[in-house]
């Protein structure tokens, strides 16, 4: 069974925590480059990672909503309404991975969105294209705010957050819950320097002219409390007792979870992939459940047919009762008949488990998604296939399709009817099972 690992970035090195086998608590952290991490995660049979990281390039925008109420509420309007903003704002070819959250305050509501750009995305690539799962991709902000939050540091107030970590500092500016600015920069010094206190005046400053917002005090997270008289605003010294950034996102990994930052494609392939295991469990299900009706089917006829036997042998047995019961026997094989006939035609197919895994395989083509298989219990047997696909352009969409074709004829399904829209980029395929 491929393990799991918890993954995190400062600046250009990687920490990587794997649990223990021995003592699932305790992590023992390894520092690699970029380049050395796949091999690792290959040695050490990693197949599921959780990332967590600041994004020097994330965006956070402000998108007033036309509407308040029940709408607000509405997760198919305000998908639709931000996708409408989303296509204003970036081009169908820019690959962005985006979270949002909804505000409303003093009757009035809008979105607060976080985006990150392709370059932001190039580790999330790189693992993505090695089979790796990605549990869930959060930038820092997102993590130290849940922490802010159980320690109720959080209020409606704009407040800065300095954290303190090995190489650098990263400064954050909330209004109330929300992000609205973010940057980091390098230092050594384990205290509170003149460079932390001309960057932080320097973000001070930014707040107050650009942001149109006023600071009420800078809360350090992880820093010793030290005398200061160069920053304008009051402070306060907040001890951050986890010891890393990857135990954080160990102990706050429930209430991340909806708040991944990842790309609508690798969204979508999840969900498909979550369907079909979902799907297989359920045919097990069905398949266990017939059986066991079945037998008890046949059972309760056995058991009639000894009593009547019984009934047979004494010698002063009632015959009107006998037949009574004859007349009960014959009408539960006759309600049973269809139950058993296809009982027989089910041990007459193929594992529709196996089918479903091999169209699944078929199917691992990027941009391709699966919508619905339908299994046909014929001989021989037919399976439908339909979905999207949402390639750059046509041409690509085109050589996705015909790719799946071949491979699915490549595993003995024989492709006996294909529809293919190219505008829409929808298909409906029907295969013949030749195995």
């Amino acid at each position: 069974m491929r393990k799991r690992a918890i993954i995190t970035t400062e600046d250009k090195l990687i920490k990587v925590f794997i649990p223990s086998e021995r003592d699932p608590e305790k992590k023992i952290p390894t520092f690699l480059s970029n380049k050395d991490l796949i091999e690792f995660l290959k040695e050490k049979n990693i197949g599921h990672v959780s990332l967590c990281s600041f994004y020097p390039e994330l965006i956070s925008l402000k998108i007033p909503l036309p509407f308040t109420g029940k709408n607000v509420r509405n997760k198919k309007i305000i998908e639709g309404f931000l996708k409408s903003e989303l296509s204003k704002r970036y081009s169908s070819d820019t690959k962005i991975a985006y979270y949002h959250e909804v505000i409303e305050k003093n009757e009035r509501a809008w979105i607060r969105l976080y985006v990150i750009s392709e370059k932001d995305l190039e580790l999330i690539n790189s693992l993505i294209l090695q089979k790796t799962e990605i549990e869930g991709n959060y930038p820092l902000f997102i993590l130290i705010r849940s922490y802010l939050e159980a320690v109720q540091k959080i209020d409606n107030s704009c407040q800065i957050f300095c954290l303190f970590a090995e190489k650098f500092r990263y400064l954050f500016i909330f209004d109330g819950s929300e992000m609205i600015f973010q940057r980091s920069y390098e230092s050594g010094e384990k205290s509170i320097s003149d460079e932390d206190v001309i960057n932080i005046n320097m973000t001070l400053s930014y707040a107050i002219q650009n942001l149109r917002v006023n600071p009420e005090k800078i809360v350090f997270i992880g820093a010793k409390e030290s005398d200061i008289t160069d920053i304008s605003i009051p402070m306060e010294f907040l001890p951050f007792e986890i010891k890393s950034i990857n135990e954080a996102l160990k102990i706050f990994e429930k209430q991340l979870r909806g708040k991944e930052l990842l790309t609508g494609e690798y969204k979508s392939f999840k969900k498909s992939k979550k369907a079909l295991s979902y799907a297989s469990f359920f045919i097990l299900l069905l398949t266990f459940l017939f059986a066991f009706n079945t037998a008890t089917v046949i059972l309760d006829i056995s058991k009639k047919s000894q009593e009547i036997n019984i009934l047979k042998s004494h010698s002063s047995y009632d015959k009107e009762k006998f037949l009574s019961l004859k007349k009960a026997i014959d009408e539960f094989k006759m309600n049973s008949l269809p139950l058993l006939q296809l009982y027989n035609e089910k041990n007459s197919t193929p594992e529709i488990k196996a089918i479903i895994n091999t169209v699944a395989e078929a199917s691992n083509i990027n941009y391709l998604q699966i919508n619905s298989i339908e299994i046909e219990n014929a001989k021989p047997q037919k399976i439908k296939i339909s979905g999207n696909i949402k390639g750059k352009n046509f041409s690509e969409n085109q050589m996705i399709y015909n790719n799946f074709v071949d491979r699915l004829e490549g595993k003995g399904l024989r492709v006996s009817l294909s529809k293919w829209e190219l505008a829409k980029g929808e298909y409906s395929i029907e295969t013949i099972n030749e195995k």
